[in-house]
């Protein structure tokens, strides 16, 4: 209905400067002779036709978000069948991004991030990306269904701090050439197999081991320092220290400017793969801050992010650096790096 609203201004908008643009110079031509110059017919008529081709276009979007907003509802019934200890959330808002249809977590913790789509047809996954076909023709085009999802599923682990975050495609009425599919990390499934998916996967993955007890002091130096920033700037503690998915920590200022931060500690992290403690290298850690900032610039549609290193060992007496565009600095140096860099 949101999504509605927001349309209908424009499609009223757009037919009403038609009709102007149409019955101005008549009315001008019959009711009173008047008589306008030939290009003065000549802008009434472009504007009219492009504003009414606006007015349609609108008028289309408009049906669109009416066939979606129904098939949120029945995905929305669907979800009330889940037991009671399930959390249903609909239309979670994101500035700048829009909201998420679905946001659903399960007793044991296990996020599931659901976009609905009602298109009709049939859904191929053959080519790596989702296409919706038509069912005469069988033609179509790939769509962004995937990044979208996938871009929506990181938001609520950045805001959310969600180890175990699902993304999903619901179609309600398209069909789909298996029960369960997945494109790129994203299932896509049915309305009519959604709930027995997200009773067979309640369960979040395997949990990663904790690290040394040198990474809680480090996080909790951190957040003493950023818990004593101006009330309204907005920082996020990330996941756990156990892999570069995401950065330790987010900071945004009121101006839209951000900051990803990763500390760097004396027994570093815990490598997945091998599952035991290691030094963790400055090369390393300065690569994935970058890599961090970018993605985080775009995922969260700030106008600026920079990264930053917080050297928590003690092995470290160094001053502020400026590293492949990285500051590293000391936890004493980082409220004073933030508020330097954050607000200009």
């Amino acid at each position: 209905m949101q999504l509605i609203m927001k349309r209908l201004p424009k499609a009223y908008y757009s037919f009403g400067l038609s009709l102007l643009a149409t019955f101005i110079p008549a009315v001008l031509f019959v009711a009173y002779d008047v008589v306008l110059p030939v290009w003065v017919y000549l802008i009434c008529a472009i504007v009219a036709v492009t504003s009414c081709r606006k007015g349609l276009y609108w008028d289309k979007r408009i049906a669109q978000a009416r066939q979606g907003g129904k098939a949120e509802d029945q995905v929305g019934r669907l979800l009330e069948r889940l037991p009671g200890d399930w959390k249903r959330e609909h239309s979670v808002y994101f500035d700048k991004f829009g909201d998420v249809d679905f946001v659903v977590t399960s007793p044991h913790g296990r996020v599931f991030v659901i976009d609905v789509k009602s298109h009709d047809g049939i859904v191929s996954c053959a080519t790596g990306k989702v296409c919706v076909l038509d069912r005469k023709t069988f033609e179509g085009s790939d769509s962004e269904f995937v990044y979208k999802a996938k871009q929506q599923a990181e938001l609520i682990s950045l805001s959310r701090s969600a180890v175990s975050v699902e993304a999903m495609l619901v179609f309600t009425r398209a069909d789909l050439p298996d029960r369960v599919n997945v494109v790129d990390g994203v299932t896509i499934v049915s309305s009519a197999t959604l709930l027995d998916f997200l009773r067979h996967n309640s369960k979040p993955i395997k949990a990663r081991s904790n690290v040394p007890h040198i990474d809680a002091d480090a996080r909790n130096a951190v957040v003493k320092i950023l818990g004593n920033l101006p009330e309204d700037w907005i920082w996020r503690q990330q996941n756990s220290m156990s892999d570069y998915a995401t950065p330790d920590f987010l900071v945004i200022s009121p101006e839209g400017r951000g900051s990803v931060i990763n500390v760097k500690t004396k027994f570093g992290r815990i490598r997945r793969r091998i599952g035991t403690h290691v030094e963790v290298t400055m090369d390393e850690l300065l690569r994935h801050t970058r890599r961090h900032a970018a993605t985080t610039r775009g995922h969260c549609e700030l106008s600026w992010v920079n990264g930053v290193v917080v050297r928590y060992d003690a092995d470290s007496p160094i001053k502020e650096q400026f590293v492949e565009n990285v500051h590293i600095v000391r936890p004493h140096e980082l409220a004073r790096l933030l508020e330097n860099t954050l607000e200009g």
